[in-house]
């Protein structure tokens, strides 16, 4: 114990003589803890901030189901899964005699809920209190705003009914798609309360029917409207108290919560309900919530997020690593001396390696506490930067919710253990091989410091540099090649700063491009940017839409789009590329119920003969437009006489939009580069897939485009093969085939809207659209897709920023520590050097020579590592997401590069300043600085 006690004593007498490096690998430690710290407790404070905002949409529930007998929900609440469970029960419809709405909304729509129902389902008021027995009662605050004169205190009584609808004309046949409702003369059919109201002068009556139950009810409480209230229905939302969970019927709905530690998806949990029930139950899931919570079936986000705390957790582990390694590996001669003393009246190896360990520990055990400290500030900064973007994200579904949400750091004592774990296993690794070392050294070596390795070595000197009078570059390659025992540190600083970001910040690029892909929509429009309204119309309606639209104060930037779709064409299966067939099969076997054997069927029975192509109609002067944009054959695409296509040569599949029916899979993107087998200039089949004969006409391939081409014209993405036509090419196919269909034309406009300067001009547009085909669409979708993505494209740069930036720290100290090493271990050479009359500029270029030996060296292995690593990422990704496609961003690994040489430029300028010729002879007899 008295041996371990002195050698604690000298090390610690070590670490105060050597305060700037001791300084350096405790401030490297912190920064190490505060990465661990934000890539765990980080992790979970950013997934329960989105766990509560999400829960303003819809509510704190996973999972909600339906029509439960009171014995069932009794077994479900009593599973080890269930965490939390609100019965409601749907009581029936009551009429509503105070409504200032009599023909839009003359009914309530009461429910009894439990008092875990009213929390999960987020129920706000805005004055009164919460009912508390079944006499009590709360409205929707749209109640007063329609104009309704109750207030607290008042009484609502009545029977409840159920309110249902029949066709009373003949001949009638009444369809609401909507409501899953088809019914013919004299049928009747229950419907829901969302139901609008019935009017007069209708082929069907409502009925009421009395489902059995009466209630007088007292006014306690107005609440916000409630997400679950339709506005279009004919009935106001009212909530009651259930007494005890006993319903007044014979079924229940639950809303509920499940263990995240004990379910793997929701569908999981789900079936566990079934099979309680000895039935399929009607379900319903909390989308958002499931999937910030990371329990949605589609497991491709928990997966990812996975993949991304893992990856940052070693590259945090590898900088730590290299910091704390070198920093014990530089100082090896100083610190073999002061051992290898000790060793020579008895000290063992067991004993100087504990002089290794108690340094580092001795560092770790202040730094764990600091550093999580300044974790939690840095999330909490994080977490601030990233709202706004959160924020963004939510108000897409539910706007100004987010706002109103403070961050709070949510680390448990699971998170701090583990970085207290991870913190301590990258310390004992850094310290591994110097202890190790140390340990082996015999006392003789020790006090010879046992680092002249070089001395038994024989070196070639090129004379021809002295000879050319290139004295520093001789200086410079002799000591970057020969002293590598002080080189070494320099070189594993720079590589390892250069993969880290540059493989972080591919990897945020990858993320980003894979957001953008999954907020796609499919399908095609005009491209509205920098429009507020889109109107398509037909073309006998054109002029009478345009003159409104002209003849408005409030319009401008009008321009009109010739857009239309031509459905029901198709080409022959030679003229599509094994790659899109490699591509959908790919795409299929992601699904769990796919079976190659009947593709092989369909096949045989030739339902891929002829594969369906949707064709976008547009003038002759786009046509051409287009076509010069591409890789296209103008002669063909600018003659009017030559009916000719151009061919869309991109698609995607995606488990989103291709499905088997019953069957679901986890994300996955295919991308199609080369769809068409087929070249500009040849002719080709058009095929009316809709025939029975097959009737087919022959065009000529003007060429063949992407996205670029259309940029501007079209937003276009292509779940399925695209053609461009012209009008000419458009008239020609109609001659042939069904000439209603295939020369169907309508037209757009696009325009800005002022709305105060002529507040009626939709209102007048949605008129005349009552009496013609007229859509009028608000541009919304390319701003909210454009918001989403910048959205999520924020929150991964603002992550890989602030990551790269702390890394970089770490890093930067890294490779501070090894120039300053290095400079130190020289000291007395470069004193000499200038004791013969080296100068300060001969000195300077010496060292920018060696720094470009060095960090070219650092880079090229950083190359080779980057190029691994990315390779991984992309494979990764791939296995996860799809086969999209990644860029490598060649330019940001330029000003690394640039970045790194600045920041070994200047750290050398500082380490090795001259400080004054009266130092000089002393630094020439020190041994060691």
């Amino acid at each position: 114990m008295k041996n371990r006690n002195i050698i604690f004593h000298v090390t610690k007498q070590y670490m105060k003589l050597n305060r700037r490096r001791t300084a350096i690998t405790f401030i490297g430690i912190v920064f190490m803890v505060i990465l661990m710290t934000c890539v765990f407790a980080g992790k979970r404070t950013v997934l329960a901030y989105l766990d509560k905002v999400a829960a303003l949409d819809k509510g704190n529930w996973f999972v909600a189901a339906y029509d439960l007998k009171p014995e069932e929900t009794e077994k479900i609440r009593d599973m080890e899964e269930t965490t939390l469970m609100g019965c409601s029960e749907q009581l029936g419809v009551l009429e509503f005699p105070q409504t200032g709405n009599v023909e839009e909304k003359p009914y309530l729509d009461v429910k009894a809920y439990s008092p875990e129902s009213f929390e999960m389902v987020n129920i706000e008021l805005t004055e009164g209190r919460f009912p508390e027995n079944k006499n009590e009662i709360i409205l929707s605050d749209s109640v007063i705003k329609d104009g309704s004169g109750i207030k607290i205190g008042d009484t609502i009584s009545g029977d409840f009914f159920t309110r249902t609808i029949t066709v009373t004309e003949e001949g009638h046949t009444i369809g609401f798609p909507f409501f899953g409702i088809e019914l013919e003369f004299n049928e009747t059919a229950d419907v829901p309360a969302n139901f609008p109201a019935v009017g007069e002068n209708n082929p069907f009556r409502e009925d009421h029917i009395p489902n059995g139950l009466a209630a007088e009810y007292t006014v306690v409480g107005i609440m916000k409207r409630p997400v679950f209230e339709d506005v279009s229905g004919a009935c106001y939302p009212a909530l009651t108290a259930m007494e005890n969970n006993l319903p007044l019927s014979d079924t229940l709905n639950v809303l509920l919560r499940f263990d995240p530690e004990k379910v793997d998806y929701e569908r999981q949990y789900v079936e566990k309900i079934e099979e309680i029930a000895g039935r399929d139950i009607e379900t319903e899931s909390n989308d958002l919530l499931l999937t910030f919570s990371l329990m949605s079936d589609d497991e491709t986000m928990g997966d990812l997020i996975m993949f991304v705390t893992v990856f940052f957790t070693v590259f945090i582990m590898a900088a730590s690593v290299i910091l704390i390694y070198n920093v014990f590996n530089m100082s090896f001669a100083e610190r073999t001396r002061y051992l290898g003393m000790l060793a020579s009246v008895g000290a063992t190896g067991k004993q100087k390696r504990q002089s290794i360990y108690y340094e580092c520990f001795s560092l770790l055990i202040p730094a764990v506490p600091v550093g999580i400290l300044a974790g939690t500030g840095v999330i909490k900064g994080g977490m601030e930067l990233l709202k706004p973007w959160i924020c963004d994200i939510i108000d897409l579904v539910k706007p100004g919710s987010a706002k109103k949400l403070p961050v709070t750091i949510d680390a448990g004592a699971g998170e701090i253990a583990l970085i207290v774990i991870m913190c301590v296993i990258t310390v004992m690794i850094s310290a591994l091989i110097p202890a190790i070392k140390i340990s082996k050294t015999g006392p003789v070596e020790c006090i010879k410091s046992g680092t002249e390795k070089t001395k038994n070595k024989r070196f070639k000197t090129k004379k021809s540099l002295l000879e050319k009078g290139r004295p520093e570059l001789l200086l410079a390659v002799n000591s970057t090649g020969r002293l590598k025992h002080l080189t070494k540190g320099i070189i594993r600083s720079v590589t390892v700063f250069a993969v880290l970001t540059v493989t972080t910040l591919y990897g945020a690029q990858c993320v980003i491009r894979i957001a953008d892909i999954k907020t796609q929509d499919s399908g095609w429009l005009p491209d509205t940017s920098g429009y507020d309204y889109l109107v398509i119309t037909e073309n006998d309606t054109f002029d009478q839409v345009m003159d409104l639209v002209e003849s408005s104060d409030a319009t401008d930037n009008i321009t009109p789009e010739e857009l239309s779709p031509v459905v029901g064409l198709g080409v022959f299966r030679d003229k599509i590329s094994d790659e899109y067939f490699e591509a959908y099969k790919y795409t299929l076997s992601q699904f769990p119920d796919y079976n190659e054997e009947d593709w092989i069927k369909q096949e045989e029975n030739g339902l891929y003969d002829i594969i369906g192509v949707e064709a976008i109609v547009v003038s002759d002067d786009d046509f051409k437009a287009i076509a010069a944009a591409g890789d296209s054959d103008m002669s063909i695409a600018s003659s009017p006489e030559i009916p000719s296509v151009l061919l869309y040569n991109k698609m995607q599949f995606t488990t989103d939009h291709t499905f088997i029916i019953g069957s679901s899979a986890n994300y996955k993107f295919t991308e199609v580069k080369a769809l068409y087998n087929a070249s500009k200039g040849e002719t080709i089949d058009l095929v009316d897939d809709f025939s029975p004969d097959k009737t087919a006409v022959q065009v000529k391939v003007a060429g063949l485009i992407d996205e670029k081409s259309i940029k501007g014209r079209i937003i276009l993405t292509a779940d399925e093969p695209y053609i461009i036509i012209n009008r000419s090419t458009q008239k020609q196919i109609a001659e042939n085939m069904d000439s209603a269909r295939m020369d169907y034309n309508i037209k757009s406009i696009l325009f800005n809207y002022e709305e105060k300067n002529d507040p009626d001009l939709i209102k007048k547009l949605g008129d005349l659209s009552e009496k013609t085909y007229i859509s009028v669409i608000k541009c919304v979708g390319g701003e909210v897709y454009g918001n989403l993505k910048r959205a999520i494209a924020g929150i991964v740069k603002t992550l890989a920023y602030c990551f790269t930036a702390l890394v970089s720290v770490v890093c930067l100290l890294n490779l501070y520590n090894s120039v300053r090493g290095r400079a130190a271990e020289r000291t007395r050479e470069t004193a000499m050097l200038r004791s013969v009359g080296m100068t300060e500029k001969q000195l300077a270029k010496m060292h920018d020579l060696e720094n470009v030996f060095l960090i070219g060296k650092g880079l090229l292995i950083a190359a080779a590592v980057s190029a691994v690593l990315i390779l991984f990422l992309q494979y990764a990704l791939m296995n996860l997401f799809g086969n999209a496609s990644f860029t490598v961003p060649y330019l940001l690994c330029a000003g690394i590069a640039v970045f790194i040489y600045a920041a070994a430029a200047v750290f050398t300028r500082i380490c090795t300043r001259n400080t004054g010729n009266a130092e000089l002879i002393e630094k020439i007899r020190r041994e060691r600085i």
